[in-house]
């Protein structure tokens, strides 16, 4: 299958695993949206990644972003854990909250699991925690992320990113208030150290559930695009480690 743009190298190791020029072209023909300001409907394309038992108990719960409408990139290890045996099916939530009593927008094929191939959760951890799960029926049309920015733009320290992500949060507000529930969640982080293949972010708002979860960068007039995936946070130092994208 043959790769992406060759000047997108660590784009190029990850997704060529798995995809043709088609995803790039998808992908960037969709972003027409979000290039002056961000609002809700920016992030329409992130997910909720359910696996559940043959008894319908939810095993495994990860946040992720749909990149086509049959292609949704998340967490290594969160692939790792929807490839368990004790997961039936794999169930995927785009409402704002993830409500089980409601079917889910699309649900996934085990056999369409996919890790980037030098991922290993004892020697790459951070640094490639990147997986990727097929569809069985596409999403409804939603405005994909850009996987692809001017190469000439760099992502540096002290930078801002937009990270999305569905872990379980307590209910601040409204008839629900105080009750335990995921929900798509905004957060701004700021990047502490850029290295090659790592983001570390200076976020202390991230909760189970956040695995797996984009991180944008908006670059007023250009738009939204897709640099990174939540792997993991240190609770001690509050920093995210986040495999990059580009």
């Amino acid at each position: 299958m043959r790769g992406l743009a060759q000047h997108l190298l660590a784009l190029l190791l990850f997704l060529s695993c798995f995809v043709g020029p088609s995803l790039r072209a998808a992908s960037t023909a969709s972003a027409t949206t979000c290039t002056a300001k961000l609002d809700w409907s920016c992030f329409d394309s992130t997910v909720a990644i359910v696996g559940r038992s043959a008894r319908n108990q939810v095993i495994s719960f990860c946040s992720g972003v749909a990149v086509d409408p049959v292609t949704i990139v998340t967490a290594g290890h969160c692939i790792e854990s929807l490839a368990s045996k004790e997961i039936a099916e794999i169930q995927i939530y785009a409402e704002a909250v993830v409500r089980y009593d409601l079917q889910p927008a699309a649900v996934a094929d085990r056999m369409a699991l996919h890790l980037d191939r030098l991922y290993n959760r004892e020697t790459s951890f951070f640094h490639r925690d990147r997986g990727m799960l097929k569809l069985t029926s596409p999403l409804p049309p939603l405005a994909f992320p850009k996987i692809d920015r001017p190469t000439a733009r760099t992502i540096a320290n002290g930078a801002r990113l937009q990270r999305i992500g569905f872990g379980q949060r307590r209910t601040e507000s409204g008839p629900s208030i105080g009750r335990m529930e995921n929900r798509r969640t905004w957060v701004q982080s700021t990047v502490h150290t850029v290295l090659s293949e790592t983001l570390v972010t200076e976020d202390h708002h991230a909760y189970p559930g956040d695995s797996g979860g984009p991180l944008f960068l908006f670059l007023p007039g250009e738009g939204l695009f897709f640099v990174g995936v939540h792997s993991t946070l240190d609770v001690r130092s509050g920093l995210v480690y986040s495999p990059r994208i580009l």
